[in-house]
C-alpha cells in the first residue's frame, strides 16, 4: 500500500454544471455516485415513510440535510483550522458534534491532503465528492463491533454522516470513491472509514483497499440500473 502521500495528483478538472443526476466535467457528463444509489430500495425508509406521513417525512429529510450539509462545512474549517466557534449554537447537536469531531481529529490523529475532492472516473463515468483524503489511525473506542481495521497512520478516504445510522450503501459510496482515486492517480489507499455523528455519539465502520474493490463491483451493478431506469 502507498505509505507517502506528498506528492499524489489529481488531473486539473473544470466542474461547469452540477445537476440533480449528473456533474459536467471537462465538458464530459458524469453519474452523481449518490444519486445513482438511489436505485437501490430503502425497506426501512419506506416503512418510516408510511408511519410519520409523507409531508412530515419529507419536512425532516430536508432538515437533515440541511444540518448535514451545515456539520460538513463545520468540519471542513475544523480540520483547516479557521472555524470559529460561536457564541451560540444552533442547537445542542451542532455543539455535540463540534467536540466529538474535536476528539477524532485528536484520537485518529487527522491529517488531511485534501478535503471535499471531486473524483471522477472515465471508464464508468461516474463522479462524486470524498469528504477526507489523507492519514487517519484507527480508535477502538469509536468502532463498530467488528468494524476496525486497526489502521495506523494510514492513507484513506473518509466519510462522514449525520443519519440515524451507518447504512451498507454508504460503503459503495466510498468503494466508488476509492476505486475513481485509484484511477486517477495510481495509488491505492490503504482503505477508508464512515464516521456517524449521531446522538451524542460517534461511531465508526471501517474497510480494506481490497474489501472497497469487492464493493465495487456492487455499485457498478447499481450504476448500470440506474442509467437504464433513468436514460443518463
Amino acid at each position: 500500500m502507498y505509505d507517502h502521500t506528498d506528492d499524489w495528483v489529481i488531473p486539473k478538472a473544470k466542474t461547469s454544471d452540477i445537476t440533480g443526476k449528473t456533474y459536467t466535467i471537462n465538458g464530459h457528463s458524469y453519474c452523481r455516485v449518490t444519486k445513482t444509489l438511489s436505485i437501490i430500495a430503502k425497506n426501512g425508509l419506506f416503512s418510516w415513510y408510511a408511519r410519520v406521513g409523507q409531508r412530515k417525512a419529507e419536512e425532516i429529510m430536508t432538515n437533515r440535510c440541511s444540518f448535514g450539509t451545515k456539520v460538513h462545512s463545520m468540519f471542513e474549517h475544523m480540520l483547516l483550522e479557521d472555524f470559529t466557534v460561536p457564541k451560540k449554537w444552533s442547537n445542542k447537536e451542532e455543539e455535540e458534534d463540534n467536540l466529538l469531531f474535536k476528539l477524532f481529529m485528536y484520537n485518529c490523529s487527522l491529517k488531511p491532503e485534501s478535503l471535499e475532492q471531486r473524483l471522477w472516473n472515465d471508464e464508468y463515468e461516474y463522479a462524486g465528492t470524498a469528504d477526507y483524503i489523507g492519514k487517519y489511525t484507527s480508535h477502538k473506542p469509536y468502532c463498530v463491533r467488528g468494524h476496525c481495521r486497526d489502521f495506523k497512520d494510514a492513507f484513506v478516504i473518509g466519510d462522514w454522516k449525520t443519519s440515524s445510522n451507518i447504512y451498507d450503501d454508504y460503503f459503495l459510496q466510498l468503494a466508488a470513491y476509492v476505486y475513481a482515486f485509484w484511477k486517477l492517480t495510481g495509488i491505492k489507499p490503504a482503505g477508508g472509514f464512515i464516521a456517524q455523528f449521531r446522538y451524542g455519539q460517534l461511531k465508526i465502520k471501517e474497510r480494506t483497499f481490497d474489501e472497497l474493490i469487492e464493493l465495487f463491483k456492487v455499485y457498478t451493478s447499481a450504476l448500470y440500473v440506474y442509467r437504464w431506469k433513468f436514460k443518463v
